[in-house]
């Protein structure tokens, strides 16, 4: 049979936001996808205010198979997330790994990853990593990064040339 593809697929223009910052009203429950809950292919993208592997009760689900968040080729110049609390903050939870990164200039922002809507309860993604950079860029300003079944941040990179002896790769962790 077909692995489905992601529940929502994001491609081509710019300037898409996905969510909003209207609560419930705004909120895409993304969960029990077949394969990544989320995946962007398309540049300068918003992602605000959506749960991703969680059921809208935003502390239970079933998570997607894959990665919560997809950011591939093409998907520059992304946020996900916002700063202005509960309404502008993806929960990414449950999935298999939570965001996986594989573009430059993404900003990641005032998210929970690993928990519930309410940042009390340990739910973590199920085997991997909550964020992997895989030869991506980003900016993190993280709310909560709770326990995973892997580590809490993965930088790997693919082919041993992109990262020369002496070069140095840093993330900025601001809570």
């Amino acid at each position: 049979s077909q692995v489905p593809s992601a529940a929502i697929t994001r491609s081509g223009g710019a300037n898409a936001v996905i969510g909003g910052s209207g609560g419930a009203v705004d909120r895409n429950v993304v969960t029990n996808s077949g394969n990544d809950g989320i995946s962007i292919t398309g540049a300068g993208t918003t992602l605000l205010g959506n749960y991703i592997g969680l059921d809208p009760d935003g502390a239970t689900g079933g998570g997607n198979t894959d990665v919560g968040i997809a950011l591939l080729t093409g998907s520059s110049n992304t946020t996900i997330g916002g700063l202005s609390g509960a309404a502008t903050r993806n929960v990414i939870s449950m999935n298999f790994e939570g965001i996986e990164i594989s573009t430059a200039n993404n900003v990641v922002q005032g998210n929970y990853i690993g928990t519930d809507a309410g940042g009390t309860l340990d739910l973590g993604q199920r085997s991997s990593d909550s964020v992997e950079i895989v030869n991506g860029t980003m900016a993190f300003g993280l709310r909560h990064l709770e326990g995973n079944g892997g580590t809490q941040v993965n930088i790997s990179v693919e082919e041993q040339e992109k990262i020369s002896v002496g070069e140095t790769v840093t993330i900025r962790v601001v809570y």
